[in-house]
């Protein structure tokens, strides 16, 4: 089996800026907003909620929690609404609390606290929402417990440390503007991007665990794809077929086209390459910070540092070729795509490239919560290169991936050391263990972008102080993980109780010692030039991924191509692409810096 080309050494980064919409747009019964006749307005805080993949049945008991500990104040929670994110949140809260019928709390999707702070389009010199940090994150959250008896929630006291401190600190940096010293949004989920995996299907053909690097991701999808078993036989269906998957209809892959799942793939990738370069990329910055006004786009040429951008492209091309994919996969619909990972029988799928899935799209499928699990991206195998170069290259595979299962076990760098000498009669250093446990620790965060506002010119403060504080309690987060099957953003431990196994998976990952969240968030340079998408979006970059159908392939109409290799096909369209990029951004640099009064040396 040809392998994936190992280009890199160092490196990288990510290019690609997008908007998240937190989940899919599914809706269910929602009885949020009654409140009793004749209640108090100044004690009814008013709500409006994102209607999103985590449903309306999380906030409908957190608005019970909070009625059951505070009698005669109450929670109106407006019914939930697409569009209750981005540009929509921020003119709502630029028209001012009276003319948008007095919402206190906005419950919001693609809305971060640079958006609402000052300098903002709509903001001038001052912020649109309030600072939430004495009220909130300088205090302790507000737990309850269910009380069976009186079957109403009760409180349970308040927790040992502050909100600051419980945050999820991986995802901490986004919530601190640090130009202002203030908290302005609070987050209320945590939702990773990795891989969705149906474990039936893979542990038919033979694979007891989940692929932990891209040499084990390929070499099963190869072997699905073509009908083989792990141990080389030839397998066979339920239904008795055999052969490759055009027989058996079980395919490695089902994608969902121009979604943000696999660009959260590619550029968990990329930076488990080089976090540095990575945040570099982000603002077109040199090491020291520096505005690297005159050249920025030299981070995109292939024939310097940019050639660290192709091993995570090959990656993702190869997994989005259409010939590998159930059919359909390609301008499919979601009802169409996810099926195929759930499916017992006809077209089916072993992997999709994947948010955490939430209930309200799971609980559609039969049987989905049991035959699905969730997975952290894949270690791209060059670090195995990079760590092991003193062994041969067929064992360094082996070995990452053997450290990589230390790493999900959560086990110290010293414990690591020593199981591998033990165990695989490899001395490993310090510094070897600390680069796989810190490549294997980072997971893209679809959560950021899910916040909590407070309007500026809201009366009822308190009330809403006290209702965020206790949707960061242990107590909200079952109620989370149990109605949204998603993980609170102030859980610190494992979720053990999640319905669903791949919500138990993706707490896992956010919780392990050696877990960094990443996302491409323009700054620096990149940022005054509002610039974040332009010549990098979906458009220039992975769109053709699947508006082409995969131009180039491993396969041709009579199966694999006897010429075919990672070199000439995925490789050869990977550098053409970033080509491509890195010649928008200098033909256009000086254009666009002139449009920005942004003057070159």
């Amino acid at each position: 089996m040809k392998k994936l080309k190992r280009l890199l050494i160092m490196a990288l980064a990510v290019i690609m800026s997008m908007s998240t919409f937190v989940g899919c747009n599914r809706t269910t019964g929602d009885a949020g907003e009654v409140v009793p006749d004749g209640a108090d307005p100044n004690k009814t805080l008013i709500v409006e909620r994102v209607m999103n993949g985590f449903g309306v049945e999380f906030t409908n008991e957190l608005k019970k929690a909070y009625e059951d500990l505070y009698p005669g104040e109450y929670i109106k929670l407006k019914a939930a609404v697409e569009d209750m994110q981005g540009s929509v949140v921020l003119n709502n809260l630029f028209m001012g609390y009276k003319s948008n019928g007095n919402v206190d709390l906005y419950i919001t999707g693609s809305v971060l606290d640079k958006d609402v702070r000052q300098g903002n389009v709509y903001t001038g010199d001052e912020p649109l929402v309030q600072d939430l940090t004495e009220g909130v994150f300088s205090q302790k959250p507000i737990n309850f417990k269910w009380d069976e008896t009186a079957q109403k929630y009760v409180e349970a006291g308040l927790e040992d440390i502050t909100i600051e401190k419980k945050v999820n600190q991986a995802i901490l940096p986004w919530l601190y503007c640090a130009e202002d010293k203030a908290y302005y949004g609070m987050p209320y989920i945590n939702s990773n991007a990795g891989l969705a995996v149906n474990t039936t299907i893979l542990k038919s053909f033979g694979y007891d665990e989940m692929p932990v690097t891209s040499d084990e991701l390929i070499e099963m999808t190869l072997n699905i794809y073509n009908g083989y078993n792990k141990d080389g036989s030839v397998h066979e269906d339920s239904d008795g077929s055999t052969g490759g998957a055009e027989s058996t209809g079980i395919y490695p892959w089902t994608y969902l086209t121009s979604s943000q799942y696999g660009n959260g793939a590619y550029l968990a990738m990329l930076a488990q390459k080089d976090l540095d370069y990575f945040h570099r990329l982000e603002g077109f910055e040199d090491a020291e910070g520096n505005w690297l006004v005159n050249d920025g786009y030299e981070l995109y040429n292939t024939a310097g540092e940019g050639a660290n951008l192709v091993e995570p492209l090959d990656m993702l091309q190869f997994t989005f070729d259409y010939h590998i994919a159930a059919p359909n996969s390609v301008g499919g619909s979601i009802d169409i795509v996810q099926p195929m990972l759930v499916s017992k029988s006809g077209t089916r799928a072993v992997f999709m490239w994947n948010g955490d899935w939430v209930l309200n799209e799971v609980k559609i499928y039969e049987d989905a919560a049991s035959m699905l699990d969730f997975i952290n991206v894949p270690v791209l195998s060059s670090i195995g290169d990079e760590v092991f170069a003193d062994k041969p290259e067929a064992e360094r595979d082996a070995l990452l991936a053997y450290v990589v299962r230390l790493v999900d076990k959560n086990m110290d760098i010293n414990a690591i050391i020593e199981d591998v000498k033990t165990n695989k009669n490899y001395t490993m250093t310090t510094e070897q263990a600390e680069r796989i446990a810190n490549a294997r620790g980072i997971y893209y965060s679809r959560g950021a972008e899910a916040r909590i506002f407070l309007a500026k010119d809201s009366p009822k403060k308190e009330i809403a102080y006290k209702f965020l504080r206790l949707i960061a309690s242990d107590g909200a987060a079952e109620i989370i993980a149990k109605n949204a099957n998603a993980n609170s953003a102030f859980i610190s431990k494992e979720n053990t109780t999640a319905p669903a196994q791949l919500t138990r998976s993706a707490s896992k990952i956010s919780v392990n010692q050696y877990a960094s969240a990443v996302r491409f968030d323009s700054k620096g340079l990149r940022k005054a030039l509002e610039w974040g998408h332009i010549v990098y979006s979906e458009t220039h970059y992975l769109a053709p991924l699947w508006d082409e159908k995969q131009a180039v392939s491993l396969w041709n109409d009579d199966g694999r191509n006897p010429s075919a290799t990672w070199e000439n096909t995925y490789t050869a369209k990977s550098i053409e692409r970033l080509n491509t990029v890195y010649g928008l951004f200098k033909n256009n640099w000086k254009t666009r810096l002139a449009a920005y009064d942004i003057k070159a040396d």
